[in-house]
């Protein structure tokens, strides 16, 4: 960790050596280095449910543009990924987006993440903030976490051989990237994703940051 003061507030930065966005607990803000400086990051949090002691875990949320196949809304996803769900007429007015982790881990947990996320992704907006909690170190920008979303796309599709054929022909245009971080409860060896239930072994973690 470099020590760094928030451009903002003058308050010192938190973040970890091999983050690329560092926070600010004072002034509720997100900041990446870059040849200009520090230059501010959309950023949101996720309260958690109870006093649990928790993980932010930080993710992604891109909009895209994807040509060759039409999801441009949560209703079209859903339909698209033939999910169980009774689709909400409002989820017609509601964007697509996609939750990719915004660290490095292994491609299947990685994929498993994103999948999950992308599912559950909430339709309101938080209204917690950057704060003194523990939050797990941004190590994949925005435009590298894009450039998994054809194969996320192939693993939520389906049925699988009506995809297959059009991932060669996706062009996927990248319109808009916000850090959404999601709170992960702490528990023994793992974190526990709440809605969903998916645990994480911590070991997977660690060992996403030597990639």
């Amino acid at each position: 960790f470099v020590p760094a003061l928030c451009p903002a507030c003058g308050w010192d930065l938190k973040g970890e050596r091999d983050s690329l966005v560092l926070l600010c607990a004072n002034c509720h803000t997100a900041w990446k280095a870059s040849l200009a400086g520090l230059q501010p990051v959309l950023a949101s949090v996720f309260a958690p449910e109870d006093k649990q002691d928790i993980l932010q875990i930080p993710f992604w949320r891109l909009q895209v543009e994807i040509d060759g196949l039409e999801i441009n809304s949560y209703a079209d996803l859903v339909r698209q990924a033939n999910l169980p769900k009774m689709i909400d007429p409002a989820w017609n007015e509601r964007p697509a987006s996609f939750w990719v982790p915004a660290f490095k881990i292994q491609p299947r947990l990685f994929l498993r993440l994103a999948k999950n996320m992308t599912i559950i992704q909430p339709s309101e907006e938080p209204e917690c903030h950057i704060d003194a909690s523990s939050f797990y170190p941004v190590t994949m920008t925005a435009n590298e976490a894009s450039e998994s979303l054809a194969v996320l796309l192939a693993t939520m599709i389906m049925p699988r051989q009506r995809i297959f054929p059009l991932l060669p022909h996706l062009h996927i245009t990248l319109h808009d990237a916000r850090l959404m971080f999601w709170p992960f409860k702490l528990q023994g060896p793992d974190i526990i994703e709440p809605h969903g239930g998916m645990a994480l072994n911590r070991n997977a973690l660690r060992w996403g940051r030597s990639i």
